[in-house]
């Protein structure tokens, strides 16, 4: 089964999502940021914020679930490890991953039935779903619904993340933040207005004006019929 992990594995992607989830938190949101030392708290349900938002904990407990499925693909069928660095490790993605489940919905990407049927064939080949769930989500506390939710979300961010390409060309995050200051900077200008008229279609101009005006500015020959 693992084989076919490996055989579908699209490291370019994963390298592409590696590169670009950083350049999201700053471009798409600058106020993305976790709190506490690796982010959640579970003593206080402080889990970050986002848009100055906090995370709410069904979100972060559902996107939790997906980041470890994420490792555990990623892994080719090992779950992440239960030490300190590991565990902030997934706060810290879990929170990342929220931001870009967001910005899916944002953008209005709708992941279809056959998408992620798709997606599912590429993570594990023809191993059957009711084997897949009690020998590996199970009895890891992970879900057949986890499950689901995890291909849709990861067929979109594949989207989102060819979308970002496609504009960013894989910018790192110090030029994604040039970026966007310059975007999003406050200008000062100042405005001059002149009137182009010359005011001619004030001026009234009567027979009397328009003679005295040919015998002062014209010589006679120039008009020599012209009224004295």
């Amino acid at each position: 089964m693992f084989g076919s992990f490996r055989k579908h594995q699209k490291w370019i992607w994963i390298l592409g999502v590696i590169i670009i989830i950083p350049s999201f938190v700053v471009f798409f949101s600058p106020d993305a940021r976790l709190k506490g030392s690796g982010g959640g708290n579970q003593a206080t349900g402080n889990y970050g914020t986002i848009n100055g938002k906090p995370i709410a904990l069904s979100d972060y407990r559902r996107a939790y679930q997906e980041t470890r499925l994420s490792y555990f693909f990623r892994g080719n069928g090992k779950w992440p490890d239960n030490d300190d660095a590991t565990a902030r490790n997934l706060e810290r993605d879990t929170v990342f991953r929220i931001l870009l489940i967001q910005k899916m919905a944002d953008l209005d990407i709708h992941i279809s039935d056959q998408a992620a049927a798709r997606m599912a064939r590429e993570r594990i080949g023809n191993y059957p779903l009711a084997n897949f769930d009690k020998d590996f989500l199970a009895p890891h506390g992970v879900s057949m619904d986890d499950f689901e939710r995890f291909l849709r979300h990861e067929s979109g961010i594949q989207q989102l993340v060819n979308v970002a390409a496609s504009s960013a060309k894989l910018m790192i995050p110090n030029e994604a933040e040039v970026l966007w200051k310059k975007e999003h900077q406050d200008i000062d200008s100042e405005l001059a207005v002149f009137n182009y008229s010359n005011y001619l279609a004030s001026v009234s101009v009567s027979p009397l004006t328009l003679q005295l005006f040919i015998r002062t500015a014209w010589p006679r020959t120039a008009f020599p019929n012209a009224p004295s």
